[in-house]
């Protein structure tokens, strides 16, 4: 991801991120992975999005807030949200009383079950 940007891209680290690259249009989070997101440098949250799916079979989270145990909301705009994955949006209950959880908002036209959110 970029500073400021919803879109995933790929790079070969020679070119200049989001203008030679190619943008992700979906992702497979296979069982026993995790994708963790970085956090928006001017936003109180993360937004994804995506032209086709996310198939999660393992887990999706947003990276904690720095010097925080916070975890910033998740936005997702994909085509569809399926699979046997969690996503965790749990804050640094070690650091602090509760949990300072995000929330997340899923605006995707098709939802399949998944094992938790």
């Amino acid at each position: 991801m970029t500073v400021n940007s919803n879109y995933l891209f790929k790079s070969d680290g020679l070119g200049v991120v989001a203008a030679d690259d190619q943008r992700i249009t979906g992702i497979q989070i296979n069982e026993g992975a995790h994708l963790i997101l970085p956090q928006h440098a001017s936003n109180s949250y993360v937004s994804l999005s995506l032209q086709n799916d996310i198939q999660n079979n393992g887990a999706l989270t947003v990276q904690n807030i720095e010097n925080d145990a916070s975890r910033e909301d998740l936005n997702l705009y994909v085509a569809a949200y399926y699979g046997t994955g969690s996503i965790d949006l749990s804050g640094d209950s070690t650091r602090t009383n509760g949990q300072n959880a995000g929330d997340i908002q899923n605006n995707s036209p098709y939802n399949s079950k998944c094992r938790s959110i």
